[in-house]
């Protein structure tokens, strides 16, 4: 039986833990680990601050959002929106890293709170959410960035040779961080994922035994325990170069590159290995079992398993073709189940079967529960933000794992993305505080979001500048419709204050306040 690597522990009810979902007579079972496990586990000394620097989700998510990734976008969106401005006069500026990063952190937030499919309007009305989001930039600039977002520095047309140039090099680029810091087990397990997407794009596909129907398909690797998501490939139909072979040919042996020579076991669905395949994933240089489902119209089952229908309900029969074996296994007295396998256990090949094929789905299923994806007619920006649900979800299952090995109780995922936004939009509230031109109101939103994590004075993240004597100034407190002037100056701050926000200590006082705060 496959090992159990990963547990999550949850402490509410509307947080999904992170075990194993094995779909076995279209009813989803969880399999958890024993309780004394979980009892030793939970009585160790554990960390359970999340403010603590063990808790810090940013060094995770930067593994696989490289600096590299976000310059590189920065730097394709630039050269996209020089070319508007040449068209337009009144385009917004060019964008940088950092708003780059606070616009991450805006989506990801979406996702740990469900909103996003909230409309812009009211995600960015003060009202509705409070400040988190308008803090962070206003409505027309997300509603920009989420536009004119790019990924190539070519020209946005899809090629006729290759119809997913404009994300190829995003693509591959974060697929490598996903190889390089992936979590293997015994076992992987390969099945395709829909992206739903009913735009125009030449490569989508329709699914009709799916519920999304309509979408662009991922071929995805993903480890049978952890769900952590190892490699993944777009499926573009005609314009797949399979150099000769068959589509399911290409695919394995593309998406297992990465584990060639480790003997790791594979579960195939959705795809249609061979005989062949599967006697050549065994030998040099691939290394590999296999495991999976056969239709029963392939010619290559045995006819002695398609003759033998009258045997007992659920129980197996076995033939032996080379070094591959085929199972059949009657479920009830008109659906007859058939498997192909490489293992040497014939008795273990349907609970193997059973307890594995459905990661991929589990990792789709915890996509999906906090999701980024918006509404959108270009397909680049649906596939990105489907690259946001892929490096949250495998950020956080890399963190259990390492709390997991550090003896820590890993804090709940929805916690996790909170502060995985808030590490990555507050130094962008911190640039947009200090420019001398933003608005009043927005300061004081930004102020009420940092707060909350240090209280600091409003003036701080502004540079001291020497203040001439004598000069009546608004006041920096009030609202500016007031149009309150004053000569009072704060003595640490350099902010004019009005009578209203000046508060009268003595010196000695004032000396123990500066020593508690410093």
């Amino acid at each position: 039986m496959i090992k159990k690597d990963l547990c999550e522990f949850s402490e509410s009810d509307d947080e999904k833990p992170l075990t194993r979902h094995i779909k076995t007579r279209k009813k989803l079972q969880r399999f958890e680990d024993d309780d004394d496990e979980k009892d030793a586990f939970l009585n160790q000394k554990q960390n359970d601050d999340p403010d603590s620097p063990n808790n810090n989700p940013l060094p995770i998510f930067e593994k696989f959002f490289t600096n590299e990734i976000v310059q590189e976008i920065v730097r394709c969106t630039n050269i996209f929106i020089e070319k508007l401005s040449r068209k337009y006069k009144n385009s917004s500026g060019f964008t940088n890293v950092d708003e780059i990063k606070a616009l991450l952190g805006v989506l990801i937030l979406t996702a740990a709170m469900n909103e996003n499919h909230f409309r812009t309007e009211d995600i960015f009305n003060s009202e509705i959410h409070g400040s988190q989001y308008v803090s962070c930039m206003s409505l027309q600039r997300f509603s920009f960035l989420v536009q004119n977002i790019c990924f190539n520095d070519k020209e946005t047309e899809e090629n006729e040779s290759d119809p997913f140039s404009p994300m190829r090099n995003i693509w591959d680029l974060l697929m490598t961080q996903c190889r390089n810091n992936s979590i293997l087990g015994s076992n992987v397990t390969i099945d395709e994922i829909l992206v739903p997407f009913r735009g125009s794009c030449s490569f989508k596909m329709f699914l009709p035994d799916n519920e999304k129907k309509y979408g662009i398909k991922i071929m995805t690797m993903c480890d049978s325990s952890s769900y952590y998501m190892i490699d993944a490939m777009p499926h573009l139909g005609k314009y797949t170069k399979t150099d000769g072979c068959s589509a399911s040919e290409f695919y394995i042996k593309e998406l297992t590159k990465s584990i060639h020579g480790t003997k790791t076991n594979v579960t195939v669905k959705g795809l249609k290995p061979s005989i062949y395949l599967a006697e050549q994933m065994l030998e040099k240089p691939y290394n590999l079992t296999m495991i999976s489902s056969v239709k029963a119209s392939n010619k290559e089952i045995p006819k002695v398993l398609k003759r033998n229908t009258n045997r007992s309900i659920e129980t197996p029969s076995f033939s032996t073709v080379g070094s591959v074996t085929f199972m059949s296994y009657n479920l009830d007295s008109n659906a007859i189940r058939y498997l192909l396998a490489t293992n040497d256990d014939k008795n273990a090949i349907l609970e193997n079967y059973d307890a594995t094929k459905n990661s991929v789905v589990a990792f789709d299923q915890m996509c999906s529960d906090m999701s980024c994806k918006r509404k959108g007619n270009n397909w680049t920006t649906i596939l990105f933000y489907h690259l946001i649900n892929i490096v949250s979800v495998n950020s956080y299952i890399l963190y259990c794992q390492n709390s997991k090995n550090d003896n820590r109780k890993p804090i709940q995922r929805r916690v996790f993305m909170n502060k995985l936004h808030a590490d990555l939009a507050n130094p962008w509230r911190k640039i947009r505080f200090g420019l001398s031109n933003m608005p009043r109101t927005v300061k004081n939103d930004i102020l009420a979001v940092l707060n909350k994590q240090k209280k600091e004075c409003p003036g701080i993240a502004k540079e001291k500048k020497e203040v001439p004597e004598g000069k009546r100034r608004a006041c920096s407190m009030c609202h500016y419709k007031l149009n309150r002037k004053t000569r009072n100056v704060c003595k640490k701050c350099k902010q004019f204050i009005c009578g209203q926000h000046t508060a009268s200590v003595c010196v000695i006082c004032a000396e123990d306040l500066v020593a508690i705060r410093h």
